[in-house]
């Protein structure tokens, strides 16, 4: 493990809610990481941070309760937002109808692309307590990203309003993630349900496995896109992992499941998506492949419990560790 350099703080995230755990689920990096996105805040937020200098670049407000979590993924160029799509224009359009309906006035700002999405855009997800969850389209300022000092005063950011708000969910929203690629976003109440809306439509296609059900409440979501695509969802109630078709209906039984024998604190795909890396309170890295579930690879830790994970295109694992040190596990290497 690694010492983390002891250096003065140059700026703390805005104060969370006293009622919020926070996690991994409350951040995310975007352009590049030099951007930090938290949620859970008191004012029911989401704020934008500059890395460099701690500067808060942004307030975005979309939700009506808690923010509990966020995810991101980066936009598809071509095809998948284009502007040719006559359907999904619609889709949108009806979208927009709904929630005004629903109160959610966008004062004719933050639909000015009612037939697609701009190429390659971020898009960041939101979950609330207030049971909906929110799609925010990322533009980046006027001078782009590469500025030593990004600032949205002349433009970008996450805009006023969320590009979709989602509903569904009878009770708050615990996780959710998302893909350009499948145009998908998958959502897991406090009730046991996990969803999947569309993208960019925000038209609700099915229940993967219904409220009340016995497998608790859902903590951590990701999509799977190969071999086959599926939603892995991780059980903080009752310690299980399970990957469910996106075709499947509620009733099917889970393509896969285990047990994760420890309570989980970070959970990561490796580059390729082939294999799930989850650290807990036990302090040791478990690799599993995605398909079946099963253990692949077991690399002990220092000791602590493992906080955060990431792996690296060289197959490296980087985790955070509970006193604040940093561990790097790299197979196949020796002594690592």
């Amino acid at each position: 493990a690694v010492e983390c350099d002891s250096v003065a703080v140059k700026r703390r995230v805005a104060p969370f809610a006293a009622e919020a755990v926070v996690g991994s689920q409350h951040f995310a990096t975007i352009a590049g990481g030099k951007i930090l996105l938290s949620c859970g805040h008191w004012d029911h937020g989401l704020r934008v941070l500059s890395v460099e200098d701690s500067r808060e670049l942004q307030i975005a407000t979309g939700h009506r309760d808690l923010v509990t979590c966020m995810a991101t993924t980066a936009g598809r160029v071509g095809r998948a937002w284009a502007k040719s799509d006559v359907k999904g224009a619609l889709g949108a359009l009806r979208t927009k109808a709904l929630n005004i309906a629903q109160g959610y006035n966008d004062d004719g700002s933050g639909w000015n692309d009612a037939l697609g999405w701009n190429d390659g855009a971020t898009i960041v997800v939101s979950g609330s307590r207030d049971t909906t969850v929110a799609v925010w389209e990322v533009t980046p300022p006027p001078d782009g990203w590469g500025g030593a000092h990004p600032s949205f005063s002349r433009g970008g950011g996450l805009g006023q309003r969320p590009r979709r708000i989602l509903f569904g969910h009878a009770d708050g929203v615990t996780c959710v993630a998302a893909s350009a690629e499948l145009d998908l976003v998958a959502s897991g109440g406090a009730d046991g349900a996990v969803l999947l809306h569309t993208l960019r439509q925000g038209r609700h296609l099915r229940t993967l496995r219904d409220a009340g059900s016995d497998a608790g409440v859902p903590s951590w979501l990701c999509f799977l896109e190969a071999p086959v695509a599926a939603v892995l969802v991780y059980d903080g109630d009752q310690l299980t992992l399970s990957t469910h078709g996106i075709n499947s209906p509620s009733d099917a039984p889970p393509l896969a499941t285990a047990n994760a024998t420890e309570r989980l604190h970070a959970l990561t795909l490796s580059p390729d998506g082939r294999f799930l890396v989850t650290g807990g309170e036990k302090g040791a890295v478990v690799v599993r492949n995605c398909h079946n579930l099963r253990v692949c690879a077991r690399y002990d830790g220092p000791g602590p419990a493992v906080t955060a994970l990431r792996t690296t295109p060289e197959e490296c694992i980087v985790g955070g560790l509970a006193d604040g040190r940093i561990a790097v596990w790299a197979p196949g290497v020796a002594g690592a």
